[in-house]
């Protein structure tokens, strides 16, 4: 497998936009006008300032993924204010301008997921920035790709964003905290112990932690023993019924169990206000609400919206059908949700197959009777 940078104009480049637009284009569904589904290819404007990554294989594509530089890229004036609002680049523009970068259109073929691809792409990524002199490296991921970055290194520094495409986490990278990178077994820390990076404290790292350090456990923590406590646990005096295992798609199962169907999540924080989801989104999470409320509603019927609380889950249909989302949903109150995906799903089907079935049949008792009772509520209406 050969990994190489290319220009937007070389012709290797045309690999990787036939493998985005396979991923973003075709399975995904990603609303962009700069997709091109005549040719199967997916370009856009930035791409002709950034380096193009791609992991090459008997002729082909399967991974990839860009970057592209402040120094070579007018972030304030390219990006969209939402992007760059969403990002937060203004504080970091005013301190460290020509320092940083941009990566976004990772892309890895259904054949090669869960291979080395995605890790040799980034490494090369990572190897050419740090040669570059760039400190900061942003993109933002869908909630179901989280774990893989920050397995990389990255932090969840903001609010999650949702919008038309789905719901988007900003995420950052600061190259230089190798300590960080050394805490998590990044792949990544191979690459400054070979060029001699691991001593001593960057100064960008030292305003990175002085300026975001207070908040990067605010957004999004790990799925752990004290997380799975919280979730079989009731505060005093709160009206909640039920605990989470006696509750539709835990039913019969065990601490362990639970642990094995959402280990690999992470947990989610919402302030109240938060948006979710939007209706029209193409996603495949289903969330499972571990602390706080969410309200669901229509777009056209704002005063009618149904309340959901720590226990329950929204988003299944999705989930299993990958269909677009039907309702709007919003944090009430601030809270903390863990996921599931379609890849965990079937993660688990192949390793917990018993497990699986299970859950699959709790979930169905759930989805039949959420049905019915709205058949019936249905039925009330003159």
């Amino acid at each position: 497998m050969d990994v190489i940078c290319c220009r937007w104009s070389d012709e290797e480049a045309e690999k990787a936009f036939r493998l985005r637009y396979s991923v973003y284009g075709a399975e995904i569904g990603v609303n962009d006008a700069a997709i091109d589904h005549e040719k199967r290819l997916y370009i856009d404007k930035t791409d002709r300032s950034a380096r193009i990554y791609l992991a090459v294989k008997n002729g082909e594509a399967v991974a990839t993924c860009r970057s592209v530089y402040d120094r070579d890229y007018d972030f304030r004036r390219e990006l969209s204010p939402a992007v760059f609002d969403m990002l937060g680049l203004d504080k970091f523009l005013e301190s460290h301008s020509g320092s940083l970068a941009i990566s976004t259109k990772f892309a890895i073929s259904q054949t090669h997921r869960g291979s080395l691809a995605a890790h040799l792409v980034t490494a090369k990524m990572f190897d050419d920035i740090i040669e570059d002199g760039i400190h900061f490296v942003f993109s933002w991921c869908a909630p179901y790709l989280f774990s893989f970055y920050s397995q990389l290194g990255f932090h969840m520094y903001s609010h999650a964003i949702s919008d038309e495409n789905g719901l988007w986490t900003p995420i950052v990278l600061a190259t230089r905290d190798w300590k960080h990178l050394e805490e998590v077994r990044s792949p990544l820390i191979k690459q400054l112990e070979k060029k001699g990076l691991c001593e001593g404290t960057h100064s960008s790292v030292e305003w990175f932690h002085t300026n975001y350090g207070h908040t990067l456990e605010a957004f999004v923590e790990r799925y752990d023993e004290h997380v799975l406590d919280t979730i079989f646990s009731h505060g005093p005096g709160e009206d909640l019924g039920k605990d989470l295992q006696n509750i539709s798609i835990f039913k019969s199962m065990t601490s362990e169990d639970v642990n094995k169907i959402l280990g690999m999540s992470s947990i989610m924080h919402f302030s109240a206000g938060n948006e979710i989801m939007r209706t029209g989104q193409i996603q495949d999470e289903m969330f499972i609400i571990v602390e706080g409320h969410v309200e669901a509603y229509l777009e056209n019927s704002p005063a009618r919206s149904i309340r959901f609380g720590p226990g329950q889950v929204f988003g299944e249909l999705a989930m299993l059908t990958r269909s677009k989302r039907v309702v709007n949903c919003r944090a009430l109150a601030d809270s903390r949700l863990a996921f599931l995906t379609r890849q965990g799903l079937a993660k688990l089907m192949k390793v917990e197959p018993e497990l699986a079935v299970r859950f699959l049949y709790n979930l169905s008792q759930f989805l039949s009777l959420t049905l019915l009772k709205t058949i019936n509520e249905l039925k009330k209406v003159p």
